[in-house]
């Protein structure tokens, strides 16, 4: 027994050795599947890899079955073949030029492609799904040509690139180097627009959002605003926080409204982040993840201690999944947004009402509108404690998940276009869709709920759309749900036909946000409140009563002439109520925090103070509601009796 344990004691003699293997062809297989899951978006691949290697530009041509995407770059990443075709098969694992080529031309062989090359003065890779081919140099600089097939119906739909050039107009943005498409710069919208109505109000001719604040960084985001952009600013407004340019950067169009760590020694930016303050920024922060030049899926932050803010961030040194498109949720992002949060609270802590005044009256901007504006966007440059609890787009995703409604991102661009275009009046274009109810039978979005983090929007057919604030719901009667739908504000929101079971998650959504403690969207002096709060009480949300400050623009011009005599410069029109028959807005009558104006049909103005008005002398008519003798005419039977609530509530101002 002992020689035997001693045996097996000893060393065991060499046999043979040898590896694992992985069947690289599968391998890459599953990498395309599984990286880019949406449709054409490999084509951000090669702007992140046009970028990463320092290309100047980048042209795309679109024909009908082909799509061509040329890069001005002699960089040796895009034309050693032999390292690329290595590189299709076993990714690199630092992120770069090779690795985003490889990705994308891993992923568009596999979207029904008839043909992928990729070719350089040194060669051309033809890329299939199974196979990978070195053919002869072809070209004089880098390209991508992608064929797809003609199948009958598809050719009839006409472009076979539709998401291609969706992904492209929509992610590269703030891309650092010049896109063509078709021979036409990309157009590039700013990081945010204010509302065609604020500039107005201003007397600015640029089309720019209100403030924006770059925080310095090494490295970092290298173009802020699209490229060529400094040529088309025409507005003086600005006010710089850091280094004031010297020498012949002065001389450059400066950047509005307010920037902070540019050096104006070079036309590049270097930033870690770019915030933008737009007027009356409410709810969640939105951050915009920029990695080489391309926006990946946003993040949408209630606990980041400002509100309303939008956020391009630069997310060279963070890690994103396996989609390549989506930022991981780990130290190194909470560490880069706990670094933005600190820069900006010592950034606004010089951003007082005093400097910012002074910075618009350079620009020429009439004061007493100056200090409107301050008024409204100064409160989303007050740090507040991170919300604790449910917020409104949580309530929504967990009342309308497995249901009828769409959460977004699953909305569609023409859902979403038509909803804004029908409800484009009282939902300002930077207020975020959370989900949408489509009511229509073909799915155009005409019909239907549109719920944001701020309001409902609704809208039947033959009864025009309207809205409600989440904020405004302590104020109105409560909500009841009925077989024909649900009832909001005196209004009842008939858009269930489809599907009923709708109308009881609505009803659900309702109960659930009315408990949430939510803070006024917009900030009244209490004199104008009482006014609104009393008319929502009474008049409720119906279709031609109308609030501050969504009233029509083409109607508050004419408002000084509609009851010239009457009107007071300098009132606001809190509560409107429109008498005609096309909605003209021309008969009817008109709140203010003083007093009640009306005009009946082929008549004159008339108003009345409201402490002329005495509860015994205002009274339903035969025609409309008598007050102190008089008698505003309202055509629809219905609302008089709200008419009358209201008016008696106004005499105890």
């Amino acid at each position: 027994m002992d020689r035997f344990l001693n045996e097996q004691r000893s060393e065991g003699a060499l046999d043979s050795d040898g590896s694992f293997t992985i069947d690289s062809a599968l391998a890459r297989r599953k990498q395309s599947f599984f990286q880019l899951a949406q449709p054409g978006a490999y084509i951000l691949k090669f702007v992140q890899a046009a970028v990463s290697a320092g290309a100047s530009t980048l042209a795309v041509t679109v024909k009908r079955d082909q799509l061509t995407l040329s890069i001005s770059n002699d960089q040796p990443e895009f034309t050693h073949i032999d390292q690329l075709a290595n590189a299709l098969f076993q990714l690199p694992s630092e992120r770069g030029p090779l690795r985003h080529l490889a990705v994308g031309l891993n992923s568009a062989c596999h979207e029904t492609s008839l043909e992928v090359l990729w070719q350089t003065p040194d060669g051309t890779l033809a890329v299939g799904q199974d196979n990978v081919r070195v053919l002869e140099a072809s070209e004089t600089t880098p390209r991508l040509v992608v064929k797809k097939p003609r199948r009958l119906f598809q050719w009839f739909r006409g472009n076979f690139f539709v998401n291609e050039i969706a992904h492209l107009s929509r992610a590269c943005q703030y891309a650092p180097l010049d896109i063509t498409l078709d021979g036409r710069p990309l157009e590039r919208p700013l990081l945010s627009r204010t509302t065609g109505s604020v500039i107005d109000k201003l007397g600015l001719t640029h089309p720019h959002h209100l403030l924006e604040l770059v925080l310095p960084a090494k490295g970092g985001l290298r173009a802020h605003y699209p490229v060529g952009l400094y040529e088309r600013l025409e507005s003086d407004l600005q006010l710089w926080l850091g280094p004031r340019p010297v020498g012949k950067a002065s001389s450059q169009t400066p950047i509005p409204l307010l920037v902070d760590g540019w050096d104006g020694t070079s036309r590049a930016l270097s930033a870690g982040a770019v915030v933008c303050v737009p007027a009356c920024g409410r709810g969640s922060s939105e951050i915009l993840p920029v990695l080489d030049g391309v926006c990946l899926s946003p993040l949408r932050r209630n606990d980041f201690g400002f509100s309303g803010l939008r956020i391009l961030l630069d997310a060279t040194d963070l890690n994103t999944d396996l989609s390549e498109f989506a930022l991981i949720q780990d130290d190194e992002l909470s560490f880069k947004l706990d670094w933005v949060r600190e820069r900006l609270t010592e950034a606004t802590e010089r951003t007082n009402r005093t400097v910012l005044r002074q910075a618009f009256l350079q620009a020429d901007a009439e004061e007493d509108k100056v200090e409107a504006l301050l008024d409204r966007m100064l409160p989303s440059l007050e740090y507040r404690p991170p919300q604790i609890g449910p917020t409104v787009e949580d309530v929504v995703a967990s009342i309308f998940v497995d249901s009828q409604v769409l959460l977004d991102p699953d909305i569609s661009g023409k859902q979403l276009a038509n909803s804004r275009k029908i409800h484009a009046r009282y939902l300002p274009e930077a207020e975020r869709i959370l989900a949408l109810y489509d009511d229509t039978v073909f799915g155009s979005g005409k019909e239907g709920l549109v719920l944001t983090e701020h309001r409902v929007c609704w809208n039947a057919a033959f009864t025009g759309g309207n809205y409600l604030l989440w904020s405004e719901l302590p104020h109105c009667k409560a909500a009841k749900l009925l077989p024909t739908g649900v009832e909001i504000g005196d209004t009842l929101v008939s858009v269930f036909s489809l599907h009923k079971e709708v109308a009881s998650l609505f009803f659900d959504l309702l109960q659930a946000i009315s408990q949430l403690d939510l803070a006024s969207l917009h900030t009244h002096p209490p004199d104008e409140w009482k006014v609104l709060s009393r008319g929502l009480a009474t008049l409720g949300r119906r279709n031609r009563v109308s609030y501050h400050p969504y009233h029509s623009p083409l109607w508050l011009a004419k408002l000084p002439s509609l009851y010239k005599g009457h009107w007071v410069e300098g009132e606001r029109p809190l509560v409107a109520f429109d008498d005609t028959l096309m909605g003209g807005a021309t008969d009817g009558f008109v709140a203010t925090k003083n007093r009640l104006l009306w005009r009946n049909a082929f008549s004159e103005p008339e108003s009345l103070l409201w402490h002329e008005m005495t509860t015994d002398k205002i009274a339903v008519s035969s025609s409309g509601v008598e007050v102190e003798g008089r008698e505003i005419k309202i055509h629809l039977k219905e609302m008089r009796q709200p008419v009358e609530d209201f008016l008696k509530r106004m005499t105890y101002l």
